[in-house]
């Protein structure tokens, strides 16, 4: 299940850029404008944070919705408020409550960060990144260059 579509960059009109997607991962500002950027995989990767966050598919076919569609409000909410018991609704309910609170809001944060609608707001890899290790303790213990 999945699309593909050849695009043309406008500075270039013999160079095309093959873009393949599949439901739910794929850049909604794409689908409506067909410009494709870096900030395309940066939205793919916030679906798959929250994916990781949630332990819900991208695409949920019972409901014929995204993942992204049926949590932005709790995303919202939490951008806005930060409230803690929002994210703790969205994590996992397989994990039984066995998550630090405080990596769980980080990661919610990056997902929300990177699937905005405006690829002008998203990070760029490299701010994900330091995110990441400025917030999440764990990931430090997974650097092996220190």
């Amino acid at each position: 299940m999945g699309f593909w579509s050849t695009v043309m960059p406008p500075y270039c009109s013999r160079m095309k850029q093959v873009m393949i997607g599949s439901p739910g991962y794929t850049d909604s500002h794409f689908l409506r404008t067909v410009l494709a950027s870096k900030k395309n995989d940066v939205y793919s990767l916030g679906v798959i944070i929250l994916e990781l966050v949630t332990g819900m598919e991208a695409f949920c076919p019972e409901r014929g919705q995204l993942l992204t569609s049926i949590r932005a409000p709790n995303l919202r909410a939490i951008g806005e408020h930060g409230a803690e018991i929002k994210v703790e609704e969205l994590v996992d309910p397989r994990l039984g409550g066995e998550f630090e609170l405080e990596e769980a809001k980080a990661m919610v944060s990056i997902a929300a960060l990177c699937i905005h609608q405006s690829p002008i707001v998203r990070p760029s890899a490299s701010q994900i990144m330091q995110l990441m290790k400025e917030k999440i303790t764990s990931i430090n213990l997974l650097d092996c260059h220190k």
